[in-house]
């Protein structure tokens, strides 16, 4: 039987000590290994780098590519088939490096939030939420643009620093968002209601969390469990009635399958539970696949 690994991530809250992490292995994983749902196909996406389930459209995925490429945004089906490619008119890809949906300003409604959020070399000022209502994309309709894009700015409390990895908590209504690069990372929050017409702060409220390289983040719909991933591992944690994210991503993290792919950066759970989703981008003549982790 496979053994995964459970990580018991002792960071404290700001300004404290962080003890050294422990380990335990568990023989009871909650997901299966991986199944590849097909490969990617064509060349409109060489660099996936977020990943998220639909709603407005059951079984489909939204991807898009990373920095410099075209601010497209497509829709996947779970053979990892693109059905619609949908051009975003008025915003620009300077580093898109997530993707997450979540409520937004008109109640009864669920809004794509693209996460402007890359910084390789720690440069920027400010980071970007370009933010639309998701679109339902009528069968056969495989081209559309939207004109409609609200973008939100924001800064980070400590300055400048590189982040690739967002996701939205229905339970609290706020943005999550991890730093990659430091050995142990950092855990931000962009707290609802976000604004268009001030630029805003993401306060740090984890530090030190014994992780590096976190790439990508989602939050389940029921706001009850929380998956992130790095270039080699992903991590699972089950949230307890009533408690935030900040005290969740304080207690063990279980890690789950991963098939190693050529720079993977994106994560997602399906929207019926069944499992969760990951995509890499397309390197070193390697195939492009969508792969799927059944729920056991």
């Amino acid at each position: 039987m496979i053994r995964y690994t459970i990580l018991v991530v002792c960071a404290l809250f700001l300004g404290c000590s962080q003890k050294k992490n422990e380990t335990v292995a568990v023989d009871e994983p909650a997901f299966a290994n991986p199944i590849s749902a097909g490969k990617v196909k064509g060349d409109k996406i060489q660099e996936a780098s977020g990943l998220v389930a639909s709603i407005a459209n059951p079984g489909l995925l939204w991807t898009h590519n990373d920095s410099g490429n075209d601010a497209d945004l497509f829709l996947l089906n779970g053979k990892g088939e693109i059905k619609c490619t949908v051009h975003l008119g008025d915003a620009k890809n300077r580093d898109w490096e997530d993707i997450t949906i979540g409520t937004g300003p008109e109640e009864g409604k669920n809004y794509i939030y693209i996460g402007e959020i890359g910084d390789n070399a720690a440069i920027y000022n400010s980071k970007f939420l370009y933010r639309l209502e998701e679109p339902r994309i009528a069968e056969g309709i495989t081209d559309t643009t939207i004109h409609t894009v609200q973008k939100i700015e924001f800064t980070l409390s400590d300055g400048e620093r590189d982040t690739e990895a967002l996701a939205f908590d229905p339970v609290s209504k706020n943005f999550y968002i991890f730093s990659k690069r430091e050995s142990e990372v950092n855990l931000y929050r962009l707290a609802a209601p976000l604004l268009i017409d001030k630029t805003m702060v993401a306060e740090r409220v984890l530090d030190k969390l014994p992780f590096t390289q976190i790439v990508a983040l989602d939050i389940s719909e029921d706001g009850t469990e929380i998956l992130t991933k790095n270039y080699d591992h992903v991590y699972y944690w089950k949230r307890k009635p009533g408690e935030t994210i900040e005290a969740t991503l304080l207690s063990v993290a279980i890690e789950l399958p991963y098939e190693q792919e050529p720079q993977g950066e994106s994560i997602a759970f399906a929207r019926d539970k069944s499992g969760y989703y990951t995509i890499s981008e397309r390197k070193k003549g390697k195939s492009q696949q969508l792969f799927f982790y059944k729920r056991n």
